[in-house]
This record gives structure tokens, sequence and C-alpha cells, in this order.
């Protein structure tokens, strides 16, 4: 088992931890493990994990060595200590009851972890050492559990079992009051360690208390005081309940003895008040009853039993516990399993004087009197809380409770010790119902006495029974499955029996404990059918009436009706819904209906709703078979009854939403409509509800004449969370909307309201936003005033404090003030998040896209939607109102209120208490609806234009975005990044997107300013966060999110989207991620931050982003096996936002300085793997395995994209290298570049050792996977025509997914409404919609290969190139190194000529500057085999270009490169032919001729008409052609370009050169300088080919004389030129006479004075360019001005003119036609 690397900036973490979260990891993932090694490492912590918690260590010899002014060693450093750190660690071990040199050493770790832990080094050393006590604690917890766990491999349970069973023989003297330890049992050590905490843990409480009466919370420092007592006692309770599990452990392992029973027996009298530590103790109690008096497991024999039994009987009668319930409780649990042992041996009980009256039942009815199962139903209604909101159900709770109910803390019990307390507790209810039969008859027998005889007093433990078993199992399926699953078993029969002659309150509280055992569809239909009778064996028909049925439950409901409505039966009249009948109201004043039957009501609807919601099969039978009329219509009866009880409307609400189908759209619509009546209906006059007794919201809807039933609801939080969550049922999109494009109500809702003007839903969304949310923070909060200034005003925050103390006098629980405050508004807080639910669902159900396509696609978006048109949708959809309240000023104020207030308190709160779920579902919405704000924005204009719903007149006032408002709240921003380190992933997420929506702002994030008269941009998001007090606390937030475990990578993920976005976005300017990694902003710029969590510090968000790139993570090892796809995203997300900071404008020498101190460039290479054609890319525990790249899943799943973040971090990598070598090589570091070009040639030395790493031209492997066939594409019918544009993912060409498949139903609609195709067709459109979808996935698989190859192996290329400009090579080192690039480069160079032209252009022009490296000297051409290599090499490199020259998809650059290769290769040979190289030119030549007549005609092509460069290096290559066939004696090259007219063609364009110049000087089309170049190029070609006889024919016979005549060069005023406008004319103008002449004088030359035809050309032209060369003579000779002897061109141009004339005899030639 390898070992786990501690986080190196981790000040808490232990090695207890380390090796607790290695074994749970390891035996979670399966992954091996080896024994021997796990053996060794539990044996190194052995003795620690035997002391457990020891009291009072503390030495005098210890203290008196600390006092001595002598050096003291703490732990491997020798340190003379001052008198302050003397004090304190005296203090701190007087405080933790440790060794004074244990505390010094604790304490000097504290110092160095202050700054990390953002708390005083005392305060850190405190909490570094609770946090290792509970590690330890956890590691001696991992070994007794896995010592039990047979799943486990045998050998290492094997491991588990020894180092158990060598902790438990350890004999170690625990030194606690009261207790002897000499031959004390592990167990009792835990019990000591137990007893020992609990007194830490009141003496920390009465700690509060004594500072509290003292005045201490007027001080300064008492909320610090507070937080840090809280975070002892917590840590306490933690490990106290750690100990509870591991007693749990050794009970279940029978590693225990009778005695240690009895000693825990013993602590519940010395337990006076009861808290969590009390609950603690009942897991371990109850599993040691059960191991005690099993009848197979027990470890004891029947006799001993019955002897313990005797014993505890004499100290149950003479010792009376603090908590007389508790140990009612406590004796119950043990006679019951103790009953069912004594069954079990009916032979001895009289044999051990046992009687069942006596020593059973009796004690069983004693202690249920003393409240036994009041205590019990207390402890389950605590930890098995119910989520939902039922007031009567609290309220028999409240009742069946009793004066004492047992509230503490139970939330703060974690998962394992709930789930062990859960799991005992079932074994209670089974023991309990198969041993305890006669006593529940006896209970029944003695209620049904009671009641027949109208006692006062009535004892309802039978009630208080089944409420345990209905909080117990509620919504645990499997558990409750035991109730179902065999008819014959106890719990069963159970049922059945409780089920017969049931009271009222019986059968409320029955009805209630079935809902709680239907959850799941399986439960729920054991239970319908329970009731429908189909389970009741044995029993006639006749007598099912005695047993709980729907028929009787039917009758009850109608019975209760009637009772409020005495008049008569319901009469009835035609119902829309369900095409029969609704009832119609009587106006009567029937009696108000008692409690007792609104209870039961209550219960039925309960119950009914639970079926209904879970089993269609049951909703069914409810909607066809109650009597009388159908179902719902009952329910709507039930709820326009003005006498019906308001305390029934939030089950009338829920039963209604549970009949809500979604696939039934009409019936929803009239749902809609009736209670549309209802609740928009004025109240009638003199109603006589009782509305201040519905509930929590005293003042949510303020009341008036017009009052509504919908208003008056708004009184009770019950009724509100209830009703709105029916809304929000009614407006769910149904599972077939995928399209997103229906109301979710009908488009007439409203239409015929009278007393409201708006229409649709529009008054529903502003009852539940400004009338409950809005209303009800305010209640909350009871903000003062309406001003901005206020927001933070809270009178809660006082009254917390207030009940805290009450709280702390009472029940001496000061720190629990959050969990209490959160108890007593759990109702408020509901209503809360039932309205932000409301909000979600509207702002998810608004589909944004159709704007989109509507205007950029070709489907008629108004024929596919769902309702009349998209106008009607946009119109009528409530989107644009819910965001149109919340940007309203109230609602803004809320807002912030309820985050600021979630900031402070969130860590103080479970992650399921309501008020937390609150601040993440707002989180939410805000995220949600920042998304919206530009959707928003076009929505309003629409209605604005043609105002439907009458909204303007309603018009909220308020922001137009978001950002507004927090620019004048912009504590707001900081208070979203202490949110994203709560700890909870949810709010974490949406957090940081919020946070990211905002920081990239433009209204946030470039301001205007005014400072001292100037004008200044100012990020206010930056500047909020970093002025802000708490931006230590932000900052180290994300630090402990990237430092989190290894599983949560998505959320390191979206951290460092995060970071990469807000550099993105501020174009080289500070941003917010600048703050968040380290750097501090200042005046002067972007600099490293020395303060604590910045990069000069060591711990900062940097370095975490820097150590998670340097971990080797998947990619270590044999490249064939699994690199995990999650780990490559993170890492190329690691490295993209490094990429932003090192190129940088502002941060790249400090980020580049920072690297280059860690190594980065060394680590990073060393990790680089080969990957191959096996290798495995994706996620280890994807659905079929994971694919290599020779599998076709590879392109079916998200493998390519996971290849791509590869490719694209590797890309990184090459690029960082480049950039670093180019600085260093600036900077002159020679021996720095030295060493990285070593690294990068395959060594790197590592502590003075030469270690082998990858090679540069190794990371090339990507290519040599190829290139998948392309995807088949799919018949587009009947799609054809859809346009998919709009659905284009920005950069790379990829096609957002859920866009295509969003459109694609779009047109699927249109096909339908315009019924266009046939029914038959029609069916297969959705499979047709999934086989486009899954080729457009596919698709988008090879674009992102295709660009992460190509962004590789850029950055590849133009490392290389970095590496042969900078780096210092040896010769030899050199020529080997672009030989061996060479050979790598080749031959995929020339397949991707013919395959990928991207490719290959990146290829072409490395290989352009590798040839331009190469020295073409006489070392290159001596002999030996390195020569012949070079030879050989070069060779085909040469032949290579030719080929690739001829390739069809060859483009300019990839032709011009190539050209520049073929010519280097000329050239270097043709000037090596004194070195020896002539070999290599008739090599050459035939290479050429081989390559054929293409070559010439794709050359000859880009010499006349190619672009810019490619065709003057195509000219040079022509040029060398030529050259080279003339020295070789062949004329083939000449020859191929007379075949082609190419010379006539080119003197045409040379011709044209006049026209191009004028042309380039007046439009500015191409630069005069590249004609200029251009016509060099041409005119040195000709002279090439003039320098031969036949070629120099063959331009004379292609009219040269001709085409110089047609330029004009001659024909302009030779004292100015060109006309070009640049200072430079003149001498551009003899450049192009030069040019011209010299072509010329060569053919005259080349043909000979034999040729008589030549010589009268030349003669012809020398006598029409007289007038210039009579201008050039005088130039010369200074006539007419000062002489230009020293100027080249014109002296040049003379000596031409000068041969020219001699050569044609045009001086004689003058002279003979002379006419003297």
């Amino acid at each position: 088992m390898g070992s786990v690397q501690l986080a190196q900036d981790d000040p808490i973490s232990s090695p207890y931890k380390q090796l607790e979260d290695e074994i749970r990891s390891h035996f979670s993932q399966k992954i091996d493990v080896n024994a021997a090694d796990l053996l060794q490492r539990l044996e190194q912590h052995l003795e620690d994990m035997k002391n457990l918690v020891v009291e009072s260590t503390k030495s005098d010899a210890s203290r008196e060595k600390l006092k001595k002014n002598e050096p003291i060693q703490l732990d491997d450093t020798i340190y003379t200590l001052n008198d302050e750190f003397k004090q304190e660690s005296i203090q701190l071990s007087d405080d933790l009851s440790i060794d004074e040199i244990e505390a010094a050493k604790l304490f000097r770790k504290g110092m160095e972890a202050s700054a990390r832990l953002d708390r005083s080094p005392f305060k850190s050393a405190v909490l570094i050492y609770h946090t290792r006590q509970q590690q330890l604690l956890n590691l001696i917890l991992t070994v007794f559990t896995y010592a039990g766990d047979d799943a486990i491999p045998a050998d290492c349970s094997e491991v588990f079992k020894d180092v158990s069973a060598r902790l438990i023989q350890m004999k170690v003297r625990v030194a606690t009051a009261g207790m002897k330890g000499a031959n004390e049992t592990y167990f009792r050590k835990c019990l000591s360690s137990m007893e020992f905490l609990r007194r830490w843990y009141y003496a920390l409480q009465q700690k509060e208390l004594n500072k509290l009466a003292l005045g201490g919370d007027k001080s300064d420092d008492w909320e610090e005081f507070l937080e840090d007592l809280h975070l002892q006692r917590r840590s306490i309770m933690y490990r106290h309940e750690t100990l509870s599990l591991i007693l749990c452990a050794l009970i279940e392992q029978k590693k225990v003895v009778v005695s240690d029973f009895k000693d825990l027996y013993r602590t519940y009298p010395t337990l006076e008040k009861y808290d969590v530590l009390v609950v603690h103790n009942i897991a371990p109690t109850y599993a040691f009853i059960n191991l005690v008096c099993s009848q197979e497991n027990s470890f004891v024999g029947f006799a001993e039993v019955v002897a313990l039994h005797k014993e505890l009987k004499q100290l149950h009668g003479s010792q009376k516990w603090p908590i007389k319930e508790l140990q009612a409780a406590v004796w119950v649990w043990w006679l019951s399993e103790l009953n069912g042992l004594i069954d079990a041996n009916q032979e001895d009980r009289a044999l051990v004087g046992m009687s069942r009256k006596d020593d059973i039942d009796d004690p069983v009815k004693a202690a249920l009197n003393d409240g036994a199962f009041r205590y019990v139903l207390s402890l389950t209604a605590g930890i098995c809380r119910n989520p939902d909101m039922n007031e009567n159900q609290d309220e028999l709770l409240k009742y069946l409770q009793g004066t004492e109910r047992f509230e503490t803390d139970y939330e703060l019990l974690s998962d394992g010790a709930l789930e062990k307390l859960v799991f005992q507790l079932e074994l209670f209810i089974e023991f309990f119902v198969t041993n305890m039969a006669n006593v529940l008859r006896e209970l029944k027998i003695k209620e049904e006495e009671a009641i027949l005889m109208q006692m006062p007093e009535i004892d309802l433990n039978l009630e208080r029974f089944l409420f345990i078993i209905c909080y117990l199992f509620h919504g645990r399926e499997d558990s409750a499955l035991a109730f179902w699953s065999d008819p014959d078993n106890n719990l069963h029969g159970f049922l059945v029996w409780a089920s017969q002659r049931q009271t009222s309150l019986m059968e409320t509280v029955y009805c209630y404990m079935l809902a709680s055992l239907a959850y799941g569809s399986e439960c729920s239909a054991a239970c319908h059918a329970f009731l429908l009778g189909d389970a009741v064996p044995g029993t006639a028909k006749y007598k099912k009436s005695s047993f709980l049925s729907w028929d009787l439950i039917f009758k009850n409901l109608r019975d209760f009706y009637q009772s409020i409505s005495p008049v008569s039966p319901l009469k009835v009249t035609p119902s829309i819904q369900y095409g029969t009948q609704r009832p119609l109201q009587t106006p009567t004043e029937p009696p108000p209906a008692s409690l007792e039957a609104t209870y039961a009501t209550d219960s039925a609807l309960r119950l009914i709703t639970r079926l209904s919601k879970l089993s269609p099969v049951a909703q069914e039978w409810f909607a066809q078979n109650f009597p009388g009329v159908p179902f719902f219509d009952f329910l709507y009866s039930l709820l326009t009854n003005t006498k019906t009880p308001p305390k029934l409307f939030p089950s009338i609400f829920s039963c209604i939403a549970s009949f809500v189908d979604e696939s039934d759209a009409a019936a929803n619509d009239e749902i809609w409509r009736l209670i549309d009546e209802w609740a928009l209906a004025p109240l009638p006059p003199n109603n006589n509800w009782s509305l201040s007794s519905m509930g929590a919201l005293p003042s949510a809807v303020p009341q008036s004449n017009n009052a509504s039933f919908m208003d008056a609801i708004a009184k009770s939080a019950y009724a509100s969370e209830a009703f709105v969550q029916l809304l929000n049922t009614l407006l769910k999109p149904s599972a077939t909307s995928s399209l997103r494009d229906e109301l979710g109500f009908p488009e007439t809702l409203g239409s015929s309201r009278t007393t409201i003007t708006l229409a649709g839903i529009d008054p529903y969304v502003d009852f539940i936003l400004n009338g409950l949310f809005g209303q009800t923070t305010r209640e909350l909060f009871q903000m003062q005033g309406n001003g901005r200034q206020n927001l933070t005003g809270y009178s809660l925050m006082a009254s917390m404090m207030k009940s805290a103390t009450a709280g702390a006098e009472s029940n001496a629980d000061p720190t629990a003030r959050l969990k209490r405050f959160d108890s007593l508004d759990v109702q408020m807080t509901r209503v809360l998040l039932t309205c932000l639910e409301f909000v979600h669902v509207n702002l998810a159900s608004f589909n944004e896209e159709l704007l989109i396509y509507a205007a950029d696609s070709n489907i008629s978006v108004d024929k596919a939607v769902r309702t009349s048109d998209l106008k009607a949708y946009l119109e009528l959809h409530p989107f644009a109102r819910v965001v149109e309240h919340l940007l309203s000023e109230k609602l803004v104020k809320c807002i912030f209120a309820l985050v600021s207030f979630g900031a402070k308190v969130l860590n103080e709160l479970p992650p399921t208490s309501p008020f937390v779920l609150v601040i993440v579902q707002l989180v939410e919405v805000l995220d949600m609806a920042m998304t919206l704000q530009p959707v928003y924005v076009e929505v309003r204009r629409i209605i604005e234009t043609d105002d439907l719903s009458g909204r303007l007149k309603h018009r909220i006032m308020g922001c137009s975005r978001f950002e507004d408002a927090v620019l004048y709240h912009l504590d707001f921003v900081v208070q979203l990044g202490l949110l994203v380190g709560m700890g909870i992933p949810r709010l974490t997420t949406s957090a940081l997107s919020l946070l990211e929506k905002l920081a990239v702002s433009p209204r946030l994030v470039d301001t205007n300013e005014w400072n001292l008269g100037r004008h200044l941009r100012a990020n206010r998001v930056l500047n909020a966060v970093q002025s802000s007090e708490q931006s230590r606390q932000v900052i180290y937030a994300f630090i402990d999110l990237m430092q989190g475990p290894g599983d949560e990578v998505e959320v390191k993920i979206q951290v460092l989207r995060f970071l990469e976005r807000c550099l993105g976005a501020a174009n080289g300017e500070a941003s917010l991620a600048h703050v968040l990694l380290g750097f501090e902003v200042t005046n002067e710029g972007i600099e490293l931050s020395t303060n604590e969590g910045g990069v000069g510090s060591g711990v900062s968000l940097f370095h975490s982003i820097l150590d998670i790139t340097n971990s080797a993570g998947p990619e270590t090892g044999n490249p064939a096996v699994v690199l995990d796809g999650k780990q490559l995203e993170l890492r190329d997300a690691c490295f993209r936002v490094l990429k932003a900071l090192w190129k940088g404008a502002r941060t790249w020498e400090d980020t580049r300085h920072v690297l280059r101190a860690n190594k980065f460039l060394f680590h990073q290479w060393m990790l680089e793997v080969q990957i191959s054609m096996e290798t495995l890319w994706g996620l280890p525990e994807a659905e079929g395995g994971m694919p290599s790249f020779a599998s076709a899943e590879f392109w079916r799943t998200p493998a390519a994209q996971y290849f791509y973040y590869f490719l694209r971090r590797r890309a990184g990598l090459f690029d960082y290298v480049a950039v670093e070598i180019r600085q260093l090589a600036f900077q002159g570091a020679a021996t720095m570049v030295s060493k990285y070009l070593a690294t990068l040639l395959g060594s790197t030395v590592v502590q003075g050792e030469r270690v082998q790493n990858v090679h540069v031209l190794d990371l090339l492997d990507f290519l040599e996977l190829g290139f998948p066939r392309e995807v088949e594409v799919v018949g587009l019918e009947p799609f054809q025509g859809v346009e998919f544009g709009v659905c284009r993912v920005d950069g790379n060409g990829t096609l957002d997914l859920e866009k295509v498949r969003t459109l694609l139903l779009l047109k699927k609609a249109e096909l339908c409404a315009d019924r266009a195709v046939p029914a038959e067709v029609l069916a297969e459109l959705d499979d047709k919609v999934d086989e486009i979808c899954a080729f457009v996935f596919e698709r988008n698989q090879h674009i992102l290969y295709r660009v992460g190859r190509l962004e590789a192996l850029h950055a590849w290329c133009t490392l290389i190139q970095v590496m042969l400009d900078n780096c210092e090579f040896e010769t030899t080192t050199k020529l080997g190194f672009i030989l061996l690039t060479l050979q790598s480069v080749m031959p995929k160079l020339e397949s991707f000529c013919l395959s990928d032209i991207d490719a290959a252009e990146e290829l072409s022009a490395l290989v352009h500057g590798l040839v331009s490296h190469i020295s073409w000297d006489a070392s290159m051409f001596a002999k030996g085999n390195a020569s012949d290599l070079a030879h050989d090499r070069l060779y085909q490199l040469f032949r290579c270009s030719l080929r690739c020259l001829q390739s069809p998809l060859a483009s300019v650059r990839l032709r011009e490169d190539f050209y520049n290769v073929a010519y280097r290769y000329l050239k270097g040979i043709e000037d090596a032919v004194g070195y020896g190289g002539g070999g290599q030119r008739r090599h050459s030549i035939e290479t050429v001729k081989a390559s054929g007549e293409r070559l010439l005609e794709v050359v000859c092509n880009d010499a006349y008409s190619g672009e810019g460069g490619c065709k003057v290096v195509a000219l040079l290559l022509l040029e060398s052609l030529v050259g080279l066939g003339e020295r070789e004696g062949t004329g083939w090259v000449v020859e191929g370009l007379v075949r082609r007219n190419f010379l006539v063609v080119l003197l045409g364009s040379v011709a044209m050169v006049g026209g191009e110049l004028h042309e380039a000087t007046t439009t500015g089309s191409v630069s005069p300088n590249m004609v200029m170049l251009s016509f060099q190029a041409k005119t040195a070609f000709l002279l090439k080919v003039a320098a031969t006889r036949q070629g120099a024919g063959h331009l004379l016979s292609s009219n040269l004389f001709g085409a110089l005549r047609d330029s004009r060069i001659f024909a302009v005023d030779p004292d100015l030129g060109f006309a070009l406008n640049d200072p430079l004319s003149l001498q551009k103008y003899h450049t192009l006479l030069l040019c011209v002449l010299r072509i010329v004088t060569s053919c005259i030359v080349s043909r000979g004075p034999q040729n008589q035809h030549a010589i009268k050309l030349g003669l012809q032209f020398c006598a029409e360019t007289r007038a210039i060369a009579v201008s050039i003579f005088k130039k010369v000779l200074g006539i007419g001005g000062k002489g230009e002897e020293g100027n080249g061109l014109v002296r040049e141009l003379a000596d031409l003119w000068c041969v020219l004339m001699d050569k044609v005899g045009f001086v004689e030639y003058e002279e003979s036609q002379a006419p003297y």
C-alpha cells in the first residue's frame, strides 16, 4: 500500500488521518493492499492508539524544565524560549491537561500554522490538538470497524483483527478520579475517556456562563471568545461520539465482558442533564443489551443473564437517575430483549426463579408509566425529523411527548452515529412487537376501557408507540419493507392487529404511521393493498368493517365534510376535469369541526397524498372509487367550504398536488381554473376563520377589505408552504416537455377576473415574491427602515443573543444558539425555501433559446411552440415577472440580508438545516437570473411594445441589472467568496458561478472613478475583496477548495475555470483572480504579495495549483494503462491558469520567477509519459470500461475530449519551455539554458544523480496515433433544410449538442403542426433525433481531437525552433539533433500532405527552419558515416519536398516552405561543389526528372500567379533548377518551361511591372516593395535562363524585347523614374533597369556574335533606349550636375550598356547611319 502524501501546508493533518484516509480509500475503491505494509504502518501508531484520552499527564519536572533559562529541544530542533512562549505553553498545558514539554511543541506548531488557520498561535495550537486527537480516534474506529468486516481481503482482515486484539490486551492505567485502572478492559478505558471528555465539555460550558455573568457579552472579544469555545466543545463532542462508536464496534465483535455492561449502566446516574452527549450512550447501551440477550449470538449463558437481570433490577429499584424517562426507556429495552430470551428458555425459567408477571410485564408497565415511550418518541422525532411541514402532526407530537420533550442538538450527530442509533431503535421495535405482544394488548384494552368509562386521563402509550414507528421509518423504504414483505411475520401481524377497533386518535396516529411506511413504489403498493383488505387474512367480508380500510377512511372523510356541511349530502354539477360531477356548496352555518376530527382528516389526507404520489395504481383508484363524487371534486369542495378548519389547508393543497398528472394538460388546466377561482376570490364578510391561530406569519400579507383567500392563507406558514408547493407542482415542466415551450398554466388563466387587472400567473408571482418571500424575510430579520444603510441592522442578532443567554441559564448549553434559532424559525425558513423553489421552477422552465432560434434559424418557432405563438409565450411566461421582482428594491434588500446573514452563520448550521437550504437555493436562483438577464431585457422590450397582460400598469421599480444593485452592496461579493468555502457542494458550485459573472461584468470591473481630477478605470469587485477585513478568509476558502480531497475534482476544475475566465476577461489588467491567486494589486501594478495567503508567503492558491500540476497523477507509469479523464481535465485547467499568468503583460516576470524557483519545468518534463494506441482514456467508473484510441468507442464516449485536454496541457508545457528558454537566453543565463536543454534531450540531474526522462522528440507520440476515418454522415430526412449554424460553438467549430437536440425537436414540433409527415414516419422522429445527435457528438469528438493535435503540434514545432535558435549546441550534436528531428517528422509530413494539410503546414515550417540551421561546409561533405547519414537524410528530405509539392491538397504556405527547403538544398550542394558535393548534383537533377512534368507545372503556376513570398521562392527554385541543369549539361528544365510556354507568360508579367507599380502606389492593394521583390525574382530567373545559349534563344523567341517595350520601363524620364511616392523611387527605377539590362546583355552574349538575329535585336534595343543610356552616361561622368561615380547601380548600368553596345556594335552602327 503506497503512501499518500500530506499537503505540505496542511497544519492539522496528521499521520493518523493519512493512514485512515488511505485505508478507507483503498478498500472503497477495491485497490489491492499489501497486508504486511498495512501491519507495519498500524504498528507505528499502536502506542498512541492504546492511550486514548488520558487526563492530567502534566509533570512538575517538565514544568520546571520549561521554566529554566536553558535551550530546550522541541522535536528535532533546539530552541531558546522567551518568557511569553513559556507562559503560553504553560497555559496551554493547563487548558488541555497535557505535559508541559508537549504543550511547548504544540504551541510551536500553532505558531507555524497561525497564518494558515487564521487565528492566534494559542488558538491554533488548541485546534491542532483537538483535531489530531479526533483523527487518532477515527483511526482506532477504522481498525475496529474493519476487524469485523468480512468484505475486505482475508489477509487484511487478519491484520485488523490482530491489531485490535493487541489493543484490547494492553493494560494501561487511565488516571481518572473514582476509577481503578490496574486491570481495566479497553471498553472500560473508552468509558473513562468519555467521562473525562464530558467533564471537560461541561467545564467549558461553565466557563462561558461565568463570563456571561460578569458581563463578558459586552466586551469586544465576546464573539471571538464564543467562536473559540464553541469550536472546542464541538471537537470534544465529536470525540465523545467517536468513542461511543468504538464501544459499539467492541460490542458487535464480542470484545467485551459482562462487567463492561455494568460499568456502562452505572454511568447513567452521573448524567444529570439531557444533551447530545447522553444520546451518544444510547447506541452502545442497546447494542450491549441486544448482545447479552441474544439467543444465538450471546457470549454469556442464560443463568448469567438472569443473574445480571437480578442485579440490574436491584439497581433500578434502588437508584433513581436524574433523567427518569431515560431510565425507564433503558429498562424497557432490557426487559423487551430479556423476555425473548426467557421465552426461548421456557424449561429453565422455573429453575432460575423468573416470573413473567413480576419480572417482565409489571416492570414494563411501570416503566411505560414513568415515561419510557415519551422519551423514545422524543428521541426518535429528534433524530428522524420529518422534512414535511405538518402543523397537526407537530401539535399531536407535542401532546404525546408531554411537558418534557428532551430537545437537544440532534443535528450534530454524525451520519455514522445516526445510522447506528437508528439501527438499534429498529431492533427495539421488532423485539418489542415480538416479545411484548401481551403488553401491547393490555395497553389497547386499557385505553378502550378508559374511553368507555370517560376517564379524565387516558394512557396513550400505544399511540406513542405507533408514533415512534412513524418517525423511525419515515422515508426509509428498505427498513419499512420489513412490515410488508412477509404477511406472516410479527411486524405485519402488528399492523393488522393495530388496525382493529381503533379510537379516533389511534386512527389518526395509525394513518400517519402508514404514510411513513409507504415510501417507495413497493411499500406504497403494499400499503394500498393492505387498506383494500387484501392483506387481512382470515377475515370475512362482513368483519372488515372492524379493520381500518379505505372504505372506513372514505366514510370518515365524508362524515367530516357533512359535519361541517350538515344540511344535506353533496349535490353535484357537471365537472370538466373528470367528465362527471362536482359538488355545489350550500350556504348554511354548521358548527366548527372538533380538533380530534381535524387531526383524523389531516392524517387520512396525508396518507392518500403519499400513496397517490408514489403509486399510480392507487392514484387512479382514488379518482374512481371515492363514494358519490370524484375524489378531486371532494377535495375542492372541502377547500371551498368556509367552515373547513384552516389547519386542513396544507393537507388539502398537498393532496391536490399529488393528483397533478404532468401528462394530462387538460386536467391540470382545470385544476388551475378551480384554484384561481378560489384563491383570488374575496373573503366572505364576517367569516369565522381564526386566522391568528394559523401559524407563524403574523403579517406576511397585509389584510384589507378586499382580501382574498390567498391573502388569508398567507397568515399560516404551513398553508403558505403547501400552497406554493402546489403551484410549483403545477408549473414544473412535464417529462415530455424537453423543449420547455409550455407555460405550465392555461393561456386564458385570469381572463375572467374582475377584481384583479393582472392576467395569467402574475398575481401569484406578486403574492409569493413580494407577499410571502419579501415580507417573511423582513419579519425574520425585522429590518428597520428602507434605506440601504440599514440592511445589516438586524434586531434578529440581538434577539438570538438574548435567547441564547436565557437558554444558557435554563439548559446550560449556550453555544447551541444557532440550532435553537433554526428550530424556532424553521417554519419561516421553509416558507422562504418554497418561495425560492417557485422562482427556480419559473426560471428553469423558461427556454431563452426560442428567441435565438426564431431570429437566426429557418424554423417557424411560432408554429412549433405549444402556446398560440412565441409572443404569447414570452408575454405570459412568469419568467420576466419573477426577474422583475428579483431586481426590485424590496427584494434586493432581502436578498442581500439573507446572504449576509448566511455568510455569518452557515458554518454553525448542519447541512440539512432549512436555512442552509434557503441560502443554497437563493444563490442558485440569483445565478440563473444573472444568466438570463440579457434575455430578460429583450422580453421586457417585447412586453412593453405590446402589453397584453397589463403588466405596465403594475410595473415594479428596481434595478435594470443585478450588477447595479451590487454596486451599492459590494460586500455581497465578499460574502459570496465566503459562501464558496462553506463546504456545501451545491452552494460552492452556484456561488462560484455567480461570483464569476460578477467578476467579469463590465459594470463592476470597468467602472469610472475620479481621483484628484484624474479619470480612472476601477475594478470594484477587486477593490471590494482586497480592502475587506475578510479578504484573507476568502483567499483561504479558495485554497482549501484546491487542497480538498482528491475525489472533489469537479469543484477544483470549476475554481480553475473561474480563475481562467477572470484573467481572460481582464485583458491583462488586474482582476479578482490575481488577488485570490496570491498577488497584490497596487497603484504601481500587480506584485507578488507577501501577506498571508500571498505567493510570497509560500501558502497561496497559486502554490496549490502548482502542487496539483506537479503531482504525478494518473499519467505516471506504463503508458498503456489508464489515464483518468477527470485528472487530465484538472491538470489542463491548472495549466490554463498558469499560462494566463506567465503570458500576462503584468504578471509574466513574477510568475516565471516563481515557477523557475519551484523547478516547474523539470518537474513537469519528468512527469511526461508517452502514449500509444493501447493507452486507455476516460473515467475508470464509466460503464463499459475505458476505450483506447484503437477502439470505435473512443469516439462515442468523452474519451476524445479527455485526449484533447491531455494534448492542450502538453501544448501548454511546450509553450512554457519555449518562452522560458527564450527569456533566459536573452538574459544570458547560459547555465540554466544548458540544464533545460539536457532535460529536453532526455536526462536531468536530480540531487546529484542523472535521471533519464522522456526525450523531446518522443513527445511527438500523439502523431503516431494517426487520424480516424471521417464520421459517416447520417441522413437528415425529414429534418433536411435545418440550419445548424445557430448551434455552433465559438472557436473550434463544434456544435452544442443540447442546442442541436432542441433545434431538431423544434423542427419536429413544426412538422407535427403542419402535418407535413405521415403518421408512421412521425413515430420514428425521436429515433432520428437521437441518431443525428449521436452523429453530432462523434463529429464534435473528431473536431476536438484535430484541434488538440494541431495545437500540440504547433507548440512542439515552436519549441524545437526555439531550441535551435537559443540553445548552445556543439556542432555535431546540433546536426545530429536536426537529423533525428527530420527522421521523426518526414514520414508524417509526407503522409499529412495527403490527409491533414493543417498539420503538414506546421511540420513544413519546422523542416524549413531545420534546414536553415544546417551549415553547408566542408564538414558536411567529408568522408565518413556521419556525413553519409547527413547526405542521405537531406537527400530524402529533398525528395520528400518535391513529392509534397505535387499534393493536390498543398496550400500556398505549404508549397512556400517546400520551395524554400528544395531551394536551400540545391543552393547548398551548389555551394559545396568545391568540397566534393558534385555527386549530389547529379542525384538531384535525376530526382527532379523523376518527379515528372507535374512538378514543373506546380512550380510554374506559383512562379507566375503565386501569392506573396510563394511566387518569389518558386522563381528562386526555378532559377536553381535551371542552373543545376546547365552545370550538368541538360536542358530538360528549360525545355519543360518552353513546352509550358512559361517563358512567354513570365515575360508577359514582366511587361506589366509598370502598371503594377502604379496600382500599388495609387490603391495600396499591395506593397510596391513586394512588386519590386517579385520583379527581381522573375528577372533573376530569366537571367539564369539567359545565361545558356539555348535559354537565351528561347527568351528571344518569346519576344523578350517586346515585353520590355510593353513594360515602358525605358519610356519614363530617367531623371525621375516611376512616381512611387518614395524618396528611393529613383534608386528603385535604376534597380529595374539593371535587372532588365542584365537579361538583355546575357542573351546577346550567350547567343554569340555569329547570331545576326540576336545582334539585330540588340541594335534595335540600344537604339530605342539610347536616351536613357545617354542619361546614365552623363550621371556617371557628372555632366549637367554632380557625378555619380560612387553610385554602384548607375556605374553598373553604364558598364552593362557599354558591354551591350560593344557586343552588338552599336557605335559602329550609329556611325554607319550618320549622314556625314
